[in-house]
């Protein structure tokens, strides 16, 4: 078995918050989404192939706006080991790209799951992209 180009080590939430919208109106679709991600990439000191990613996500600007069943805000912290074939001046793109994907994966699996036996039933966050940090790796 060989390592995969990044290896996600460990992750976890650090706030985890999911509330119902009493405006919701299941009868009209979801006018937008109106989600923001907010990504922090801290390379770790003592191992150089090791970086630590912060995700936070939310969609609390436009949730009742929008006629989004639920507020969702949630932070997650994963930690990561890149592969040394990556050259190193693409590492940090290379991780924000690929490592917020994997934790954004996570995160939709965690709305869909507790939301599922919620009043208005399992919502699953919308598919995205974090192109904004690749460069030319690919």
């Amino acid at each position: 078995m060989s390592m995969h180009l990044l290896e996600l080590e460990e992750y976890y939430f650090t706030h985890i918050q999911i509330l119902t919208n009493p405006q919701h109106d299941p009868e009209h679709n979801i006018n937008k989404y109106d989600l923001s991600t907010e990504v922090n990439l801290i390379k770790s000191r003592q191992q150089q192939r090791e970086y630590r990613l912060e995700l936070s996500i939310s969609n609390t600007q436009g949730y009742q706006k929008y006629n989004i069943p639920y507020h969702i805000n949630l932070s997650m912290i994963g930690y990561f080991t890149i592969h040394p074939d990556i050259p190193q001046h693409q590492w940090d793109d290379f991780i924000a790209t690929n490592g917020t994907m994997m934790l954004y994966s996570a995160a939709r699996e965690l709305v869909l799951s507790n939301t599922s036996r919620s009043v208005w039933g399992a919502f699953l966050l919308p598919t995205v992209t974090f192109d904004e940090f690749q460069e030319s790796w690919s």
